[in-house]
């Protein structure tokens, strides 16, 4: 049984608007509600569901009921079909219908509870980012392939080189291929028709506008990223070190040390 949810404080009514429209209509998202959305559905990682037996984090309800029971299945799929945009749609859209009918089985999505649409939501959406970031790099791995180009790329049936920092390198360069209304008011039925609609506008996907926009804005968030400077006074009796104060590098004693307490070692040769 849910008893509640929690969200981190950075999750605003913006954020909650953004995520509930993006189930409905996300295909006709522009590139502004794309960034709204984005960081909505990147702050609900930090959400849980509290329940009799504990806390779930979101990304562990979605590990546990989309990407563990599913994600290598979607994959070899891919891998095995002829047409890989039909059979990948058709795949996705088979997942998105069972992912509210296995969250309910599971106690996750009791009525009466809007709260969990955000649940709901959350995992809608990282299926979708999933099945269509993956549904355009074996594109790219195919044509590549069939053009006689060069290349290396990781395994995509291997879960550990999925999530590995690059995806593929071609004549020696390495890069990743894919790099409201209130809800307390929206009425059960309504909230089955969003997610009706959301099956219906995935279904006709054609590589156009939703999932551009969604990569595309994907990509400019992650270039807006500030490079993490160490900086290392050197006119000093002894060479000081710091490191930016939001950083998740600290600085004891001269020594770099991340936040999991690992120190940070700079080897140079030569």
């Amino acid at each position: 049984m849910v008893l509640r949810i929690l969200l981190p404080a950075e999750f605003q009514d913006v954020h909650r608007q953004a995520a509930l429209a993006w189930v409905r209509r996300g295909h006709e998202f522009n590139h502004e509600e794309w960034q709204v959305a984005i960081r909505a559905f990147d702050l609900l990682k930090e959400a849980s569901v509290v329940t009799r037996q504990g806390i779930l984090p979101f990304p562990v309800v979605y590990h546990r009921h989309v990407d563990e029971p599913y994600a290598d299945s979607f994959i070899q799929a891919l891998l095995d079909a002829p047409e890989i945009e039909s059979v990948g749609v058709q795949t996705w859209a088979g997942v998105a219908q069972r992912i509210l009918i296995e969250l309910r089985q599971a106690g996750l999505v009791p009525p009466h509870q809007p709260a969990t649409r955000l649940l709901v939501a959350y995992c809608l959406y990282w299926w979708y980012a999933f099945a269509y970031g993956y549904i355009f790099e074996v594109q790219v791995l195919r044509d590549l392939a069939q053009s006689g180009i060069q290349f290396t790329a990781h395994d995509l049936t291997s879960r550990q080189e999925r999530v590995s920092p690059w995806d593929l390198e071609v004549l020696g360069f390495r890069g990743d291929v894919m790099f409201e209304e209130a809800i307390d008011k929206i009425p059960d039925r309504d909230w089955e028709e969003a997610i009706a609609a959301h099956l219906a506008w995935g279904e006709t996907w054609h590589g156009d506008l939703s999932a551009d926009v969604f990569f595309g804005v994907w990509a400019s968030l992650v270039g807006q990223a500030k490079p993490l400077v160490i900086t290392v006074q050197l006119d000093t009796p002894e060479p000081v070190v710091t490191v930016p104060p939001d950083s998740p590098l600290t600085v004891e004693d001269n020594r770099i040390v991340l936040d999991d307490g690992r120190e940070l070692v700079i080897q140079f040769a030569s």
